[in-house]
């Protein structure tokens, strides 16, 4: 994984958060080489602001809003490696 997304690492990543913003149905970008800290970029780059983080041992939640969207969950571990976003209802 890198620190900044390549052009076509962000192109996959915008189309997949344009249907997300659509469908609001999960995404899972486990197995890419995304990294949560990219995903996070890109969503703040898209209007989402910090809401909150949680973690544990291994797991960790960050949690984004946006005005006129709602609330997001981005959840990522270190032992299996899962990424993952997720939209919350209220």
């Amino acid at each position: 994984m890198q620190y900044t997304l390549t052009e076509e690492e962000k192109e996959m990543v915008n189309q997949r958060i344009d249907n997300f913003l659509e469908d609001r149905e999960d995404i899972d970008f486990t197995g890419t080489t995304i990294s949560p800290y990219n995903l996070r970029e890109v969503l703040l780059a898209r209007g989402f602001e910090e809401d909150y983080n949680d973690c544990n041992a291994m797991d960790s939640w960050w949690y984004l809003k946006k005005e006129d969207f709602g609330r997001v969950v981005v959840y990522f571990s270190a032992l299996s490696f899962d990424l993952k976003l997720s939209y919350l209802e209220d």
